[in-house]
């Protein structure tokens, strides 16, 4: 590691100490979606009238899932205002542009951990597409244990192996238990991931967080039982 880099990320801890993703693109754009401005933005759009327009706020689309548990009460998806305030920041970025995502995480016994990755934008922007259906959404919240230690912006079949390790350890390596919560949460998941994937399309003119939504919706599928006996097969290489 180049002194310059270590200084580098220095003057970042020193000057971003909220975890969660920030995004630097080549045109000297910068994008601070770290947990704390995402929850904020949340709030925003979903209390305020005027965050929304009312039509739109309406619109049969942005209802909950058939799944929510909401979906007689709340009058729209609670996920939706944890992506809608960013959509016409990234509006004239192009999903496969390149950017230098940067996710702060903060370890109890390590600290604060970067994970910096020169990636294209869609593949930045699952972080905010995890995260909106894992803390807001009513039926992500419940399987967001599973998530634990997901670096965002990797390849669908490594957050897949990762959330299967999860899965495993939690049921002790019970074959029937987990394979009874993978295919839980993947029905219910790949509904809400489908409603999102509808939601963005007929919002955002951008490209980059459908397209999130749709590796999301991959790695999904990378724990089918079609694909199990793969991950389970790289997990035992990896001595897990």
């Amino acid at each position: 590691m180049s002194l310059s880099f270590q200084d580098g990320i220095r003057s970042f801890l020193v000057s971003h100490r909220d975890p969660g993703l920030y995004l630097f693109f080549p045109d000297g754009g910068f994008l601070d979606l770290s947990h704390r401005v995402v929850a904020a933005e949340a709030d925003r759009l979903e209390h305020d009238p005027a965050a929304l327009p009312d039509d739109r706020r309406a619109a049969a689309e942005f209802r909950p899932c058939p799944v929510c548990p909401a979906r007689e009460t709340a009058a729209m998806c609670h996920a939706l205002p944890a992506i809608l305030p960013f959509l016409d920041a990234l509006d004239r970025y192009g999903s496969f542009d390149p950017v230098t995502a940067v996710y702060l995480e903060l370890d109890e016994t390590q600290g604060a951990l970067l994970h910096v990755s020169a990636t294209t934008l869609q593949r930045a922007l699952q972080f905010v597409a995890m995260q909106s259906v894992l803390n807001y959404c009513e039926v992500g919240r419940l399987y967001r244990p599973y998530f634990s230690g997901v670096i965002p912006f990797t390849s669908a079949a490594m957050m897949a192996e990762r959330i299967y390790a999860n899965v495993m350890l939690e049921k002790n390596g019970d074959h029937a238990a987990i394979e009874s919560v993978i295919a839980e949460m993947r029905a219910k998941l790949a509904v809400t991931m489908n409603c999102q994937i509808k939601r963005v399309r007929l919002v955002a003119q951008n490209d980059g967080f459908l397209n999130a939504f749709v590796n999301l919706h991959l790695t999904l599928e990378m724990l089918g039982p079609e694909h199990r006996d793969q991950v389970r097969a790289d997990l035992a290489r990896r001595g897990v």
